[in-house]
């Protein structure tokens, strides 16, 4: 049995398709967040600290896109499901807030349906 899987799925805002990817890896997942264009405009990481109860996060790739939002969904993901998270957020970077809040509730609705698909094991 691989340790790796891709999950596909996708949802639709005001008309527009918003597009999810998960590759989920051992110990770790790398999550695509774009439009039809499938680009990749920013990388960030996100891992739980045995310090603190706030993920340490970070951005590996710059670019256009909702870097800022990237980094924090990574964070929020992380602390979720205690795994080290990838977050690639290649919608565009003037992207209204309705959209975002979209993207996350997509997410966390996906998580719930399919934890595994995450790498999140079910208790």
């Amino acid at each position: 049995m691989s340790g790796v899987a891709v999950t596909n799925f996708s949802g639709v805002f005001e008309g527009k398709t918003v597009y999810f990817h998960v590759l989920k890896l051992k110990g770790s997942f790398y999550l695509w967040i774009g439009d039809e264009k499938g680009s990749l405009d920013s990388l960030c990481m996100s891992a739980k600290n045995p310090y603190s109860p706030t993920p340490i996060s970070t951005t590996i790739v710059k670019g256009g896109g909702e870097r800022l939002f990237g980094e924090r969904l990574a964070g929020k993901l992380s602390t979720k499901t205690g795994l080290l998270c990838y977050v690639s957020c290649s919608l565009p970077s003037n992207s209204e807030a309705a959209l975002l809040q979209f993207a996350e509730g997509r997410i966390v609705e996906e998580i719930a349906v399919s934890p595994a698909a995450f790498g999140i094991e079910a208790h």
